[in-house]
């Protein structure tokens, strides 16, 4: 794009005829996608709104590749949430006042409807792939539940999908009840029977966030059963013990038994990784 033609006005392009997008305006669409802080107040809100998308999308990603329910990403929404409402709030403002839209006001219009689509979609998912683990496995759900009140744990469930699940449970169980009544008594009795719970036993694949360090391999029972225990870096292995040690590299993608990295979930040290992957981007680094 020469002199001139930066000089030229948007609206002379369109009337021109020639294509209204380059790359300099996508650059100058994207700064303005980026100023804005979509209903929020400054720029400590703004950075937070970020933030919320970065982590409900990671957690959305984790929770598709897990069999359990996960931290709920509580924070995340309510912004997300206040955010897609003070935006409506501002569209039916200005739909109120009417009048004719620049072309700077129909970018900053259509900006705010991505932002909305994208933010509402974001949502979507997340909230809907948790609320398929809930339906298919309801008993499992509430029994493994954890609350902001348990101690040094933060909720993997909240109130709405706890309601969810027990009024899904209970009409589960007077199905059951009604169409297997000879089963009744045993079931009322027998505190041992199995409730349906997702196997955790599974193997996932996972990126370091962190490094990890040196891991020992350890098997279980058979040979093609393998877990791994964490070494401190204060321990010492034996030239025997080395065969079975690898190292944990921040960037890397390993796979492993889920129960196995569980612990190192919830510490936000590593982050699941779908298989095959949700994206055609190639230049991931593994």
């Amino acid at each position: 794009m020469n002199h001139n033609e930066e000089d030229r006005l948007p609206l002379e392009k369109e009337n021109s005829g020639i294509n209204l997008i380059d790359g300099n305006d996508l650059e100058y669409i994207d700064n303005i996608y980026s100023s804005k802080n979509f209903g929020l107040s400054d720029d400590s809100h703004i950075k937070n709104l970020r933030n919320s998308q970065e982590t409900l999308l990671m957690s959305w990603i984790n929770e598709l590749v897990s069999p359990e329910l996960l931290t709920y990403c509580e924070s995340s929404i309510q912004t997300l949430s206040h955010s897609i409402f003070k935006e409506k709030e501002k569209q039916r403002i200005m739909e109120v006042d009417g009048g004719i839209l620049g072309i700077e006001d129909k970018i900053e219009r259509d900006l705010i409807n991505l932002h909305i689509n994208r933010s509402t979609n974001m949502l979507k998912m997340y909230l809907k792939q948790r609320i398929m683990k809930i339906s298919e496995f309801p008993d499992f759900s509430i029994a493994n539940s954890r609350t902001n009140n348990d101690l040094n744990s933060e909720s993997n469930i909240s109130p709405e999908e706890a309601i969810f699940a027990l009024k899904l449970s209970k009409l589960q169980w007077k199905y059951l009840d009604e169409t297997i009544s000879k089963m009744k008594n045993t079931l009322a009795t027998d505190s041992s029977v199995p409730i349906p719970a997702p196997s955790l036993h599974r193997s996932v694949r996972f990126k370091c966030i962190d490094s990890i360090g040196r891991v020992q391999l350890q098997s279980l029972v058979t040979p093609e059963n393998v877990s791994f225990t964490q070494f401190d870096t204060q321990n010492h292995f034996s030239q025997n013990d080395s065969e079975g040690v690898i190292n944990i590299e921040k960037g890397k993608i390993y796979t492993c038994k889920y129960e196995d990295v569980r612990t190192l979930l919830d510490q936000n040290t590593i982050q699941l990784w779908p298989w095959p992957p949700i994206t055609s981007n190639k230049n991931y680094s593994y």
